[in-house]
């Protein structure tokens, strides 16, 4: 083939400068080992020896890898490129090493030459430079990054070596997992000129021969230093001079310093804005220094956990300290065995933020000062440093300060705050004269015609016009309510962000709540004992400065810590005050929870279902030692299925067992049932159930009744049934002890009572095993969220009638219902079994399926034209005037007839027309005179008119006359015939919506057998009647 060399060319040079291009942009690897040979360009199966032969031959962006081992050697960084390691540690075998003995080398280990930015390094040790730092930057090299690197033992022939030492100017540093130990001088130190956005984490700085981490002289911005650990170092831990605007936010946090000299973090000459945000912000926060040996007797300097102080002035810095926040820092054990002060935190400057910090075990916990001397402006003249005879922190000679300090917690310190060369600002800088009237939101109202903020420290003081009354929401730092004064909240709520301090009085409506919502422990209480009505935690936890009494509910949002001060859970007419949100706070502390009986309690009986509360209980906490006459409970019962084993259907009496052993603990999870005198209160005290509970080995013997369990709410707020998740082998039903003396039921979002399906504290509740053994699990995340009522049943769609029986005020409930999977036998996930009242004269009412009593019944959905008859079961108090009325009747078709059959009267009466149907009850119990019907199809018009029920009889005065189905009459003669066929009586019965319901009175009538006649237009009725 012929090519034309000139037409080739130009196509081959484009070519060559692609590829010359792709090369130059391409990031090469050059390989170092201990045993490589200073030759070639490095490649990685022919390595180099040295670092700074393969750092020549390299190009910008290239990557010098090191291999495994041990490297005397020296390197300068005159280029842009990464040196990389295989690890950093002290096993040659996998660890990079660089360093600086055998033979002994001088000067640096490792030095980036000035001007030369993006370098990174990482992965790799470098120790043992004598003369020199391990890692030296000679300025302006920007974009670098160290990384995973270890910096040991590097015993620099300055002050101004370190391990890590670089010089500023300098911007955009990055200093990673970095771990600086036992060098002559600092850990790590960025020196002179501006720095900006410096980023310095998670590292370990410790036993240094001065401070750990240093950004001094100069300026710095867009500082960031989080979650380092330095310890141990001679000097300060870190030291920060001129934080100020520029590049950013300054931010000092998540750093732990413990035993470091002088000071564990110092900040001189700052130039903040005051906020914790914004270019220019300075916020040192939730750092935790820490003192855990003892300073020295012959220690004379003042030391401090954290200072911020006038000190080496140069013209690039502010004369005078500014705006610094401090905020949730701890800070402990800085105590001097010496004249001299140690001082948690110490500020000076202006608009120093002091927040929220915890500070114990200090000589001075918290110092604001001014006017140490001596000062000249814009100087280098530092304070006095000798150990003066005065309460200043010797080093800072700021001639004036201000600012905030507020909310921080105490402990163990000699003096909490100090101000030092400036007055003590006021307590408070609201205060209330009510002078307008008694709402709080009024500015006239307060001395400062100004209505209190959330940062607000406010007194409530005796003996103004008004009191203040908050109808709203409203937010206050720290509240005094003064001897003689009080304050209602009546609706809404009081936020505080500090501590609420009582020596008055509290008023609170149902809804009105204190709110507790600070970032640091807060307080409540004072002198006298405050009741609470509603009262809210927040999750930084909020500790008792005295007795504290809740009347509704305490929301757990974090700790509350008791004290040893009395917190009671108050018993009234509505129910015992509840604990919410177990599953995300808890109560350090005991508890007292009260349990009150109503003035009426179970008239029937008198009996209580109780539990505990509480992590322990024994039966003494609730009956004490002994029984006397005067005990508010007696007569206590365990429940025991396997006392059912029999065949009996009505034993389920039989599982109740005394208690004789009131030493015997009381099993959270379970519950028993005690004889209660009415209207007393008894209290328990114990320490709160947070935790799981389980009630294990449950089991169902062979008799009919048997399988039933009495377990109990361990927790001191309600129970929420649907949130349990029910184990296999139980029945889905919850049977509660109702006040008549008839236990509620709930299944499948039905009740027979409003409270269900809610268990309250101490409050106890029947399951059933179907088929045991079962283990049945309680979990905070089962409580109601708060006090709550269920959904209405009125919003359900399935079709349902509620049946009541009433005798009296006593009454019972049954339901039956229809719904998609239900069936007409038995099921414990849509049925509920009927249990026998505690009192056998109580009325009750249940529908009954083979052999079984429910007290809620689910069925099949209805087709199309069936019909349903339900047999039902009453009873109550032979011959007492009972009524059945239908409650409700609910999302039925409307051409469905639902009748109440009574066979005993022969009367079938429609329950939409006529929904209370009364009657007499011939016998204790009985279980075939009562049915529902469920039918399209209308009763005959014969038999709706001739059903008519009459009652007592045998009759004694007035005898009860019934009769349904007279639509189109205005009366029916009711005439009475004696046993000669003679006419005795006679009275016209009105007919009122076509039916009759009237008395007649036979009192005069002689005794003996007669016959009523009761004449309608379709023919007359005949019922025999017995005078007595």
């Amino acid at each position: 083939m012929k090519i034309h060399l000139h037409q080739f060319l130009p196509v081959l040079f484009l070519s060559l400068l692609i590829n010359a291009t792709l090369e130059s942009q391409a990031q090469t690897v050059r390989y170092v080992a201990p045993a490589g040979t200073d030759a070639g360009n490095c490649p990685v199966g022919s390595p180099c020896a040295t670092l700074n032969y393969a750092i020549q031959v390299a190009s910008a962006g290239d990557v010098v890898q090191l291999a495994p081992g041990t490297y005397n050697q020296k390197a300068t960084i005159n280029k842009p490129i990464t040196l990389q390691g295989a690890g950093a540690g002290t096993n040659p075998n996998v660890h990079s090493i660089i360093t600086g003995n055998a033979p002994a080398l001088s000067g640096r280990g490792i030095t980036l030459a000035a001007g030369v930015a993006n370098i990174t390094i990482k992965d790799l040790r470098v120790q043992a430079f004598g003369g020199g730092s391990g890692i030296y930057g000679s300025g302006r090299n920007n974009n670098l990054r160290i990384q995973q690197v270890q910096v040991y033992q590097n015993l620099g022939g300055s002050s101004a070596e370190a391990g890590i030492h670089l010089n500023g100017p300098i911007a955009d540093i990055t200093l990673q997992n970095i771990d600086a130990q036992y060098n002559s001088t600092r850990g790590i130190v960025i020196w002179n000129g501006l720095k900006e956005r410096i980023t310095i984490s998670n590292c370990t700085i410790s036993n240094n021969n001065l401070a750990g981490l240093e950004l001094q002289d100069g300026t710095a911005s867009g500082i960031t230093i989080t979650d380092n650990i330095i310890q141990n170092n001679k000097d300060s831990g870190m030291s920060l001079v001129g934080l100020s605007a520029g590049a950013g936010a300054n931010l000092i946090t998540g750093n732990t310093l413990t035993n470091n000299g002088r000071f564990g973090i110092e900040v001189k000459l700052p130039a903040g804005n005051g906020q914790e945000t914004g270019d220019g912000s300075i916020l040192l926060m939730n750092n935790r220094v820490e003192r855990t040996l003892p300073i020295a007797a012959t220690e004379l300097r003042d030391l401090a956990g954290i200072a911020v102080y006038r000190r080496n002035w140069t013209a690039a810095n502010l004369d005078i300290p500014q705006g610094v926040v401090l905020k949730q820092n701890t800070v402990l054990g800085y105590r001097q065995a010496s004249a001299s002060d140690g001082f948690g935190i110490v500020v000076e400057g202006n608009n120093m933020q002091v927040l929220n910090n915890t500070v114990s075990g200090c000589d001075v916990a918290i110092q604001m000062q001014a006017g140490h001397l001596p000062y000249n402006a814009l100087t280098t003249t530092d304070g006095d440093q000798g150990n003066l005879t005065d309460e200043y922190f010797g080093r800072g000679n700021t001639p004036g300060s201000s600012g905030v300090i507020r909310d921080n917690i105490f402990d163990g310190n000699i003096t909490d705050t100090r101000y030092v060369g400036l007055p003590a600002p006021p307590e408070f800088d609201r205060t209330w004269i009510g002078t307008l009237s008694a709402e709080w939101g009024e500015a006239s109202n307060w001395q400062e015609e100004a209505v209190p903020t959330a940062t607000s420290d406010v007194i409530i003081p005796a003996g103004t016009p008004h009191d203040p009354i908050i109808t709203d929401v409203q937010a206050v730092n720290n509240i005094k309510i003064a001897e003689g004064a009080s304050l209602a909240v009546q609706e809404g709520a009081l936020q505080l962000q500090g501590y609420l301090r009582n020596e008055g009085t509290l008023i609170q409506s149902n809804v009105g709540e204190l709110t507790f919502t600070g970032v640091q422990r807060q307080t409540l209480g004072g002198t006298k004992t405050l009741e609470v009505q509603n009262l809210q935690v927040g999750a930084a936890g909020l500790e008792l400065a005295g007795p504290i009494n809740i009347k509704n509910k305490l929301s757990l949002n974090g700790t509350l810590y008791t004290n040893n001060f009395p917190l009671i859970l108050l018993a009234g007419p509505a129910g015992t005050a509840q604990v919410t949100g177990l599953d995300k706070g808890n109560i350090a502390g005991l508890v007292t929870m009260q349990r009150k009986f109503a003035a009426e309690t179970s008239p029937t009986t008198g009996y209580e279902i109780l539990a505990t509360p509480f992590t322990s209980a024994s039966m003494q906490d609730f009956f004490g030692a002994e029984l006397p006459e005067n005990q508010a409970l007696v007569q206590p019962f365990a429940y025991n299925e396997v006392r059912t084993a029999d065949n009996s259907v009505n034993n389920f009496e039989q599982g109740w067992q005394p208690i004789t052993n009131f030493n015997a603990p009381l099993q959270a999870g379970l519950a028993i049932r005690a004889k209660s005198e009415q209207g007393q209160t008894i209290m328990i005290t114990g320490t709160l159930q947070n935790q799981a509970v389980e009630v294990s080995g449950l089991t169902r013997s062979t008799g009919r009744q048997s399988g039933w369990h009495l377990l109990g709410n361990p927790y001191a707020a309600p129970l929420d049934w649907r949130r349990i998740e029910v184990p296999a082998g139980m029945g889905h039903a919850l049977y509660t002890l109702g006040e008549s003396g008839n236990y509620n039921s709930y299944v499948n979002g039905f009740s027979t009572n409003a409270q269900e399906p809610l268990i309250q504290p101490m409050n106890g509740f029947f399951v059933r095993v179907q088929e045991g053994p079962v283990n049945f699990r309680f979990n905070p995340n089962q409580l109601a969220n708060a006090v709550e009522s269920p959904t209405p049943v009125q919003t359900e769609n399935r079709s349902q009638l509620h049946l009541q029986i009433a005798a009296g005020a006593k009454k019972d409930v049954t339901i039956i219902y229809f719904e998609a999977g239900a069936t007409a036998q038995p099921d414990s996930r849509y049925d509920a079994y009927k249990l026998p009242a505690v009192n056998a004269t109580d009325p009750m009412v249940y529908s009954q399926s083979e052999n079984e009593k429910l007290a809620i019944n689910g069925l099949a959905n209805l087709e199309a034209g069936q019909a349903v008859v339900i047999p039902m079961g009453v009873s109550g108090k032979e011959g007492e005037e009972i009524t059945l009325q239908a409650r409700l009747l609910l999302n039925f078709a409307p051409n469905l007839f639902i009748f109440l059959e009574d066979r005993e009267t022969g009367i079938f009466q429609n329950l939409r027309e006529n929904p209370v149907y009364n009657f007499n009850l011939s016998s204790p119990e009985t279980t075939n005179r009562f049915f529902i019907h469920f039918t399209p199809d209308n009763i005959s018009v014969k038999e709706a008119a001739n059903t008519v029920a009459v009652y007592p009889n045998p009759v004694k005065g007035f005898l009860q006359v019934s009769l349904n189905g007279l639509n189109q009459e205005q009366s029916v003669a009711a005439v009475l015939y004696n046993n000669l066929g003679q006419v005795v009586f006679r009275q016209m019965l009105p007919v009122r919506n076509g039916r009759v319901a009237e008395k007649l009175n036979l009192a005069n009538q002689l005794k003996g057998v007669h016959v009523l006649h009761l004449q309608t237009q379709q023919g007359i009725i005949q019922r025999k009647i017995v005078l007595q």
